[in-house]
């Protein structure tokens, strides 16, 4: 973890992470959730799949209890994630 501020109420990092995805089913185009544990018996190929990637991400930590407490906290952690999320197409 690279620790890019510090200060007497909290700290900013970036750190490294490996993110695990694991895919066990989809969803047809009529809205019908399919699971892979249920297709399997028709066809072996058919089953839950993961994958492993490393990214970076940033960790906040603030100790004040004016973000502790309240919808504060939940609005400023949603904005960064609407930003990645339209900035680099992910579905969410």
């Amino acid at each position: 973890m690279l620790l890019i501020d510090k200060g007497e109420s909290g700290f900013l990092a970036e750190c490294l992470m490996q993110i695990t995805e694991k895919v066990e089913g989809y969803v047809d185009e009529h809205g019908r959730v399919y699971l892979y544990k249920d297709l399997q018996e028709q066809n072996p190929n058919m089953r839950a799949r993961m994958r492993n990637f490393r990214t970076s991400g940033i960790v906040l930590c603030m100790e004040k209890d004016w973000f502790k407490k309240g919808p504060l906290k939940r609005v400023f952690v949603d904005r960064p994630r609407e930003v990645f999320i339209r900035e680099y197409s992910v579905a969410y």
